[in-house]
């Protein structure tokens, strides 16, 4: 709806002499992604390939998703890895807010993880509610995690 109410105002500013007509539709044509709805679907593929890659417990499909750049990549893997000798992950939900366009190749989001893990000896489930402020990059045509800060 929120696209619909900017549809409605754009001609109004598209009639200013400095902006004509012609010049916003082209821009749009050009590259879809520009809109906030794309640009978090793109950024939620990513959140459930990481979904995915620990579930299956696939270490290369994991990294797929992260930039080579990523502060402490090889610490993460190791955390993760010693996480997947102990836990399962039979459910891993997550929640993106307040997505951010920051440059061509950046973005930025609010992501919520709802995750039950399942102690693989004792069988106990325990649900883990954990919140990341994430910056994202587009490498190699594909968006990346580039870098998460938990929130208190």
């Amino acid at each position: 709806m929120g696209e619909k109410a900017e549809e409605v105002q754009s001609p109004h500013r598209a009639t200013q002499p400095d902006q004509g007509l012609p010049v916003a539709p082209p821009a749009a044509a050009k590259d879809p992604a520009e809109s906030p709805a794309a640009l978090e679907s793109q950024l939620a593929q990513v959140l459930a390939g990481i979904r995915v890659a620990n579930q299956n417990k696939d270490l290369s499909q994991l990294l797929s998703h992260y930039s080579p750049n990523f502060p402490q990549l090889q610490q993460r893997v190791q955390h993760i890895s010693k996480a997947w000798k102990i836990y399962d992950y039979p459910k891993m939900d997550f929640k993106i807010t307040e997505v951010r366009r920051l440059t061509n190749s950046t973005a930025q989001a609010r992501v919520t993880w709802n995750v039950e893990t399942q102690n693989i000896t004792t069988l106990k489930n325990k649900t883990i509610l954990k919140t990341y402020v994430i910056s994202f990059g587009r490498e190699s045509n594909q968006w990346r995690i580039k870098s998460l800060q938990p929130v208190e």
